[in-house]
């Protein structure tokens, strides 16, 4: 999984956009491994670089629930294309987050407020 992760990564920074998102297809159609969300978040992130459109119709399609490092990518993406609809729907998700992690600190369940700020952070 790391070293897939690691390659999408590098075609991202590279901005080998296809050859990117052909690595990523091949994940389950080569090697039989499930796509996790951190090749997800590669691949919005290289979509990104193309174009904000192609980042959210891949997100809106992902087999996997997107996360706080994901809807973050989008975001910023959002600001790169000035594009203020997709910034919303970004920006509702990213709250949640937090507003999640302030539930659990409010009932004392600081170990689970405590796993949602770590997921914010990417950490």
């Amino acid at each position: 999984m790391t070293t897939f992760v690691i390659l999408l990564t590098a075609c991202t920074h590279a901005g080998l956009v296809e050859l990117g998102f052909g690595f990523f297809k091949s994940l389950r159609a080569v090697h039989n491994i499930i796509p996790k969300v951190e090749h997800c978040a590669c691949i919005v992130d290289l979509f990104c670089r193309l174009g904000i459109q192609e980042a959210y119709e891949f997100l809106c399609q992902m087999e996997v629930d997107p996360n706080v490092i994901i809807w973050g990518a989008l975001l910023s993406a959002s600001r790169t294309f000035s594009c203020i609809e997709l910034a919303k729907r970004a920006r509702i998700h990213l709250c949640l987050y937090g507003l999640l992690s302030n539930i659990y600190a409010g009932v004392g369940r600081w170990q689970e407020a405590l796993e949602i700020r770590k997921m914010m952070t990417g950490k």
